[in-house]
């Protein structure tokens, strides 16, 4: 994410995250109070930023500062207004091949996808995936869709979503979605035993995943995926990020809404068994 502003050499400030991953708004405000600044603040895992925190942001708004919410992980829940722009990769968290959603300066709302030619490749692979019959068809149709991926990487001109993208985000229930996270989330947190959870509060936001502070994440993940319970690790420790920054061991655990209550209940059961 942070790519395109490192290559036009910004001056890029970093602010630290408290156990919840919320921001340690004091500190954010300071790096940005007094200086033009652009201020990128995610709703990580789904947690809307509280009021108290809006308040602030308007304040920096009001010194000059420009505000981007990042919107991926949050955006079934409830919506209301961002300061300035909200972004989000929709292909994160909804059924589509391609696609970015951005509510911006102008105050509309439009699509900004990335060309559609790779977001038609995207479709095939997941259609394939879909249909795969056995392991080689599973690797064929993973292939095509890591080739797709690769091609949205290196894009950069925006485009229009594919057809099939815009038509699907018309006829999704997000409700239905919404409610569906909900009700796994809370099924599973019921159900573990011994794991701090990160994002533990749900009642008015829609959780993106389950979130497991653990000390050994990668570990987990395999024998995890031994078990056909696969979970992504947030996130990697980037390269560029100094060394005293603290980095905390994370697993998410997916709850959307392919899954069911016995789902969660097996992936807890799992989780339990080979908890240290």
């Amino acid at each position: 994410m942070l790519n395109p502003f490192s290559e036009f050499d910004w001056d890029l400030r970093y602010y630290r995250l408290d156990r919840n991953l919320e921001p340690i708004w004091d500190e954010l405000v300071g790096l940005s109070r007094g200086a033009s600044a652009l201020v990128l603040v995610p709703e990580y895992f789904g947690n809307r930023l509280s009021i108290t925190a809006l308040d602030l942001l308007h304040e920096l708004h009001g010194s000059g500062s420009r505000i981007v919410e990042d919107w991926t992980h949050s955006v079934i829940s409830p919506r209301r207004a961002p300061v300035d722009m909200a972004i989000a990769s929709l292909r994160k968290t909804l059924p589509v091949g391609d696609g970015a959603w951005a509510w911006g300066f102008s105050g509309g709302q439009s699509l900004l996808p990335k060309t559609s030619s790779p977001g038609t490749e995207m479709w095939a692979g997941m259609d394939l995936l879909a249909l795969a019959g056995d392991q080689r068809d599973r690797a064929l149709a993973r292939k095509r869709i890591r080739r797709a991926e690769s091609r949205f990487a290196v894009e950069l001109e925006p485009a229009f979503a594919t057809a099939r993208t815009q038509v699907e985000l018309m006829r999704l229930n997000f409700s239905s979605f919404g409610a569906a996270r909900v009700r796994n989330a809370r099924h599973l947190m019921r159900r573990l035993k011994g794991y701090e959870i990160v994002n533990h509060e749900i009642e008015s936001d829609v959780p993106s995943h389950v979130v497991l502070r653990v000390k050994h994440p990668h570990a987990l993940q395999r024998m995890l995926a031994q078990r056909n319970v696969y979970c992504p690790v947030h996130w990697e420790r980037p390269a560029w990020l100094p060394e005293t920054f603290p980095w905390d061991s994370l697993i998410s655990i997916p709850i959307d809404h392919r899954y069911d209550e016995d789902d969660m209940t097996y992936v807890a059961t799992t989780l339990n068994a080979l908890h240290d």
